[in-house]
Formats: structure tokens, sequence, C-alpha cells
């Protein structure tokens, strides 16, 4: 009885916090220090309405994907940071709110350019690092905000201006800019 109450007792604990190695995270603390890293983006995840789901009903999501997570592997979509210069080509699914230009070939989220109000501060969950930095393309600005992890993922939030608000997951790795 006493051992079916000990496996009972250590299987309700909570799950540890993830352990990282020395190497990851002196990889994240010097690409962070330096503000040198790039991120690869492989999910989007807009926020879902009617007109995303009138195209999903429609089949023109990509295989494996749903409104609200969508696969844009391979699509050479990123974010840069090197030092106070910041870069992005990402797709974006989503509402325009305000008024403006079409263009058909930078449709998504695209900025380069010094980033304003940029800070790095310890995430409190965890072992990671928030980034936040606003910046402006044109008429339009975005207000970004990054998590890092040592474990080489990472979540991004875009907050523009002119469209509803949408997230990217995927990796990081430091140094790779040239």
């Amino acid at each position: 009885m006493l051992l079916f109450l000990l496996m009972v007792s250590l299987g309700c604990a909570s799950n540890p916090k993830p352990k990282y190695s020395e190497a990851e995270l002196e990889s994240l603390n010097t690409a962070v220090t330096q503000k040198s890293f790039e991120i690869d983006a492989r999910w989007a995840r807009p926020m879902p309405d009617p007109a995303l789901t009138s195209i999903a009903n429609a089949g023109l999501v990509p295989q494996g994907s749903t409104i609200n997570r969508i696969n844009i592997t391979g699509t050479s979509s990123y974010l840069k940071v090197k030092n106070d210069s910041v870069m992005a080509d990402l797709p974006y699914y989503g509402e325009r709110q305000m008024g403006g230009t079409y263009n058909p070939i930078k449709g998504g989220v695209h900025f380069k350019g010094l980033a304003k109000d940029f800070s790095m501060e310890p995430t409190k969950k965890d072992s990671g690092v928030a980034v936040k930095f606003s910046v402006n393309e044109g008429p339009e600005n975005y207000q970004v905000h990054i998590q890092l992890y040592p474990s080489g993922t990472s979540n991004i939030s875009v907050v523009s201006s002119h469209r509803t608000p949408i997230w990217y997951d995927g990796t990081w790795t430091p140094d790779r800019l040239e």
C-alpha cells in the first residue's frame, strides 16, 4: 500500500522545468548580448476569423495546416536582429484594418530598419529571453515581441498599426548573419 501511494504521489507531481545544457544557455546569452540572431519561422498562427474560415473551407490552406496554424516551412520566412538593425520577411494571414496601398509582392510582414525601444529581459517562467522592439515600415508601425529559448525554439508576436495581430513559431540561430 505504501508503494502504491508513493507511485501515485510521484505521478501527480508537476513536470519539472526543462534542463538545458551549459552550451545551450551560453549560446542564447551570447546571441542576445551581442544582439545577433536569426529566426527561421516555421508556423504562422493568425487570428481565426470568418475570412480565414472561408479560405479553409475552400481547401486553400496548405496540407497539414489549420486556419489558426499554417505551415510556412520552406518559404524563407525570417526575422533577423543585428545590433540595432532589424529585418523581417514573414507571410501574413489576416485582415487589414486600415486602408492603404496593396503591394502583391510584399503583402506580408516586411520591415528593415532601426529598432526603437529595444529591450531584453529573462522570461519569468523558464530560462528563455524576451526581446521587444518597434519598427516603422512606411506608414505602418510594428510592435514585435520575441521569446527565445535555449533549446533553439522561438515565438514571435507581431502587432501592426494596420492589421490584426499574428504569431509565428520557429527556430533561432546565433551569428548566421552576414
